[in-house]
């Protein structure tokens, strides 16, 4: 057994012209959406739509138990589905509680993918806060989990800084180096591709080498993109998409089912195909509630771009 993870303290950067290129995977050949819990153990979701081995990911709320995302993950595996579920480190207890959850996830639903985060409560339930103790408490190398997830924010972050934000990422990409462990990142949605094309640049430029999956919005209505945008920080992008509709009154008609994401596809694919170093790796859907609607959508928009 390998030791645990060690958190550096010097970071040492790889410049932009080394390092291998990130292979992109397309729209139209794959993607990876978000699940509700009460979407994925009900009974109204149409999964004949949805593509065989799409990796669907279940978000963690504070209502739910982890015997229901160990419910959850199960029935995404005898449907044919990766899942990665999202485990919240402000909503375990410590250390222990994280090796049994995982542990669980392994040996009961199959599970070798998850997505890491801080979560959203202001305080901590126990003795862990952030991202950054779960990867260093040992735990992921003795479960076998064999691929992790983290937050990407590219238009920041509402509650850290900047310099806070880049040495975390410079640490997680450590872990990856010397665990061996694939790590990836999934960015916060926008709607906006300039800033997130700028990010992926400046993260590269000082180091970065995970693969990156661009996070895109579901095709919600507008008060549920607004609502989830709000508290996600999703700062800049709430500007453009005020002035992409007939102002304010359209953005909260609860008839009005958003532009679909297929202009910053189109602008992060154009963006690839210029930039062959860049990070991009794919996409992400935030269904926010319409999941069968972003998953016709995505659908459509692959026959229609080959």
């Amino acid at each position: 057994m390998s030791a645990p993870f060690a958190k550096p303290k010097d970071v040492v950067t790889t410049p932009l012209n080394e390092g291998p290129c990130v292979p992109f995977i397309p729209l139209s050949q794959g993607y990876s959406i978000e699940a509700t819990p009460k979407a994925i153990l009900g009974d109204r979701v149409e999964w004949g739509a949805v593509p065989e081995e799409t990796r669907i990911f279940v978000p963690q709320f504070p209502k739910h138990t982890h015997e229901e995302m160990l419910a959850c993950a199960r029935r995404l595996q005898s449907l044919g589905f990766k899942p990665v579920p999202h485990v919240t480190a402000r909503s375990l207890a410590d250390k222990r509680e994280f090796e049994r959850l995982l542990s669980k996830l392994v040996a009961e639903a199959a599970v070798d993918e998850i997505l890491l985060l801080a979560g959203g409560d202001d305080t901590p339930h126990g003795q862990l806060g952030n991202t950054l103790e779960l990867l260093e408490s040992g735990v992921i190398e003795r479960v076998g989990i064999r691929r992790i997830g983290v937050a990407g924010h590219p238009e920041g972050h509402p509650e850290a800084t900047q310099k806070a934000l880049d040495r975390a990422l410079a640490i997680k990409n450590a872990f990856s180096v010397e665990t061996g462990i694939p790590l990836y990142i999934v960015t916060q949605f926008f709607f906006d591709a300039d800033p997130f094309i700028a990010w992926e640049r400046r993260i590269r430029e000082q180091g970065n080498r995970l693969p990156i999956y661009a996070g895109l919005h579901g095709l919600a209505s507008g008060p549920s993109l607004l609502k989830h945008a709000m508290a996600c920080g999703v700062g800049s992008s709430v500007k453009v998409l005020r002035r992409n509709m007939n102002g304010l009154r359209g953005l909260l008609s609860l008839s009005w089912r958003g532009q679909d994401p297929g202009r910053i596809v189109k602008a992060l694919a154009a963006s690839k195909k210029r930039d062959p170093a860049s990070n991009l790796a794919g996409f992400h859907f935030y269904a926010l509630g319409a999941f069968d609607l972003t998953v016709k959508w995505a659908n459509r928009f692959a026959q229609t771009r080959g």
